[in-house]
């Protein structure tokens, strides 16, 4: 009879804890519902994940999946590294083939959306609305955009081989 008693004192001890910690829990404010759920990630990957877990990768992780949460395309995060290589892309020096291009979303491919008059491949023949298939041999389709456009730049002088649908001529063309 008494085991019986202890068992009930514990059973009920659990269930109050359970209905105390859910009360606090609703209570808490969002940031630390994340930090909590966070904390509790963490420890499940300590726990069971067979390598050691990167915490600035992870930490990294979280920062962009919640901007991908938006499910915006022009709303990006990037790592202090991504960040300086944009920067350099943007106000740096560079030598290229003379597009600017974009990933179409439905083939994979990228698209030529303007290709520059004193550049080379406008020289060779590429058009706004070309679709360039290769570049040194390589495909394109599903390729990371700005692993590409790193592809086809390069110091002044050196040669890049890209391989390109023209549209206004309806042939594949290197």
């Amino acid at each position: 009879m008494k085991k019986n008693i202890k068992y009930i004192v514990i059973v009920a001890l659990i269930v109050a804890t359970a209905f105390v910690g859910g009360c606090t829990i609703g209570k808490e404010s969002e940031a630390e519902r994340i930090e909590n759920k966070i904390r509790q990630l963490k420890s499940v990957i300590s726990a069971y994940y067979l390598d050691d877990a990167d915490d600035q990768k992870l930490e990294e992780g979280i920062y962009k999946g919640l901007v991908k949460g938006l499910d915006d395309p022009y709303s990006v995060y990037y790592t202090e590294e991504e960040y300086k290589e944009l920067q350099e892309d943007v106000e740096g020096t560079y030598v290229g083939i003379g597009v600017s291009v974009r990933q179409d979303s439905s083939t994979g491919y990228l698209t030529v959306i303007n290709a520059f008059e004193d550049g080379s491949a406008y020289k060779a023949g590429v058009r706004a609305g070309d679709i360039i298939l290769e570049i040194d041999g390589q495909t394109v389709k599903d390729e990371d955009p700005d692993q590409a456009v790193t592809r086809i730049r390069g110091e002044e002088g050196t040669t890049v081989s890209v391989k390109y649908k023209s549209v206004s001529q309806g042939k594949t063309i290197t």
